[in-house]
């Protein structure tokens, strides 16, 4: 069994993806206000928009904080392992994992329990080690089997 690495991919945080929260928070706001009277409502709603940006700007799923995805290792034999700050654990690639398209959104479930999520919109890694990383996933594909769901 050749369980040679594949793909060995460090992730940084996503700043495309911060731009992009930040931008949509600012837009909602925006529209509510041109929208929405003056008064206590309008003031009420603000802070939730204002409470939604601070507890997603930093979300695990772009790569921020201790419990984001921080490295992804892709073994020839179709192993995968994961970083998510304690260091490599073994995963599988979960079966809701999208990993065609322009915005793959990976989820593995850790071996010890648990599970990560992380969208890579493009920003993430080198070009690189984008395309081995892609290369890997599509290869892959996400696990079937009945033990993954």
């Amino acid at each position: 069994m050749n369980s040679g690495v594949t793909a060995d991919i460090p992730l940084r945080p996503s700043v495309r993806g911060l731009t992009i929260l930040s931008a949509l928070h600012a837009v909602t706001l925006l529209l509510l206000m041109g929208s929405m009277p003056d008064g206590e409502g309008m003031v009420a709603v603000a802070l939730l928009v204002g409470l939604s940006w601070m507890l997603t700007r930093r979300h695990p799923a772009l790569g921020f904080g201790k419990r984001a995805l921080q490295r992804v290792v892709a073994h020839a034999d179709g192993r995968w392992q994961v970083d998510c700050g304690g260091g490599l654990v073994d995963a599988r690639l979960h079966p809701l994992s999208v990993v065609g398209g322009r915005f793959p959104v990976l989820r593995f479930r850790l071996t010890g329990g648990g599970s990560t999520l992380r969208i890579l919109l493009g920003d993430e890694c080198a070009a690189e080690h984008a395309r081995l990383l892609r290369t890997a996933l599509l290869h892959a594909g996400p696990s079937t089997s009945s033990e993954s769901s």
